[in-house]
């Protein structure tokens, strides 16, 4: 009894050590916000609630949606295949319940948790379900709003400006990166500046804003439509844009090889379709690209 007791003790401590741990944790990245974030106790509730309940749900039918496509799809080996298995809205019908279901999960926690950090992730989701859907002007508009309105993650102050209240800015403005240049001299012995490349990442304590990948969703939504033109306009916005995150680079390379295959024009799209591969070493990532690289050589 009285080590089933110590058991129970220890298991009871421990859990309060996680949970001081997690909270410790929550407030790290609150600490490490990337725009003026909602205060504390108002940041928290939204945060969790709008996370937790609604994403969280969202995302785990999305996850199933991937899936079904993914296992239902045929593919067609006497043509070059697409690039993704969740390409063509016709195979769609049998998640359209699901897509629906995510769509008003996320209209519902947007409307209520506008101050939350994900609410621009909530808007990039509902983009995704409707492209799955073939509903591409949608699926514009909704990326479009979170490249536009998001550009820095959720801002409490704007939000409040919205709503015609005023709220004080929690963080400081951060200083301008300035450009930076090193010497290069090539085999000729020629010199030239080569910028270097400050651009941000991904880590693991700070919720990032959803504007790079909206960005990325928005050129393969643009190339959908037949629209290339536009969809290399927004190709080559991400390669030069310095806010970028570099951990999506390599998924730019993906989408412009897409691009060229929508247009039939395998060619151009070897090069983009070599770099990726270059940049990832997951097998889930290099299958489907290897293949239809070798079918267009």
């Amino acid at each position: 009894m009285l080590w089933i007791g110590l058991q129970k003790f220890k298991k009871l401590r421990f859990t309060k050590v996680l949970i001081f741990a997690a909270f410790c944790i929550f407030l790290l990245m609150a600490g490490c916000s990337t725009t003026n974030h909602a205060p504390l106790a108002t940041m928290y509730y939204h945060d969790i609630t709008g996370h937790y309940n609604a994403y969280f749900n969202a995302n785990e039918k999305m996850k199933g949606v991937y899936a079904a496509m993914d296992k239902s799809h045929k593919d067609n080996y006497k043509q070059v295949l697409s690039l993704y298995t969740y390409s063509n809205p016709k195979e769609a019908n049998g998640v359209t319940g699901d897509l629906d279901d995510v769509i008003k999960r996320l209209t519902k926690s947007v409307q209520i948790h506008k101050v939350s950090n994900w609410a621009d992730d909530d808007f990039l989701m509902m983009g995704r379900a409707n492209y799955i859907k073939g509903n591409y002007d949608k699926a514009l508009a909704f990326f479009k709003y979170t490249t536009t309105e998001y550009k820095n993650g959720v801002d409490y102050v704007k939000e409040m400006k919205k709503l015609g209240k005023i709220a004080k800015p929690t963080l400081k403005k951060k200083p301008v990166v300035k450009p930076k240049f090193v010497q290069v001299k090539d085999k000729k012995g020629y010199t030239s500046l080569n910028k270097i490349d400050q651009r941000p990442s991904y880590t693991l304590m700070i919720h990032e804003p959803a504007r790079a990948e909206a960005l990325i969703w928005l050129a393969r939504t643009y190339s959908a439509q037949k629209k290339y033109t536009e969809a290399s306009a927004v190709i080559q916005l991400m390669r030069s844009d310095d806010k970028f995150y570099t951990n999506l680079d390599k998924y730019v390379e993906l989408t412009e090889a897409e691009n060229m295959m929508n247009q039939k024009d395998y060619i151009d799209a070897i090069k983009p379709l070599e770099k990726f591969l270059t940049m990832t070493k997951k097998k889930s990532e290099r299958v489907r690209p290897v293949f239809i690289l070798a079918q267009i050589y």
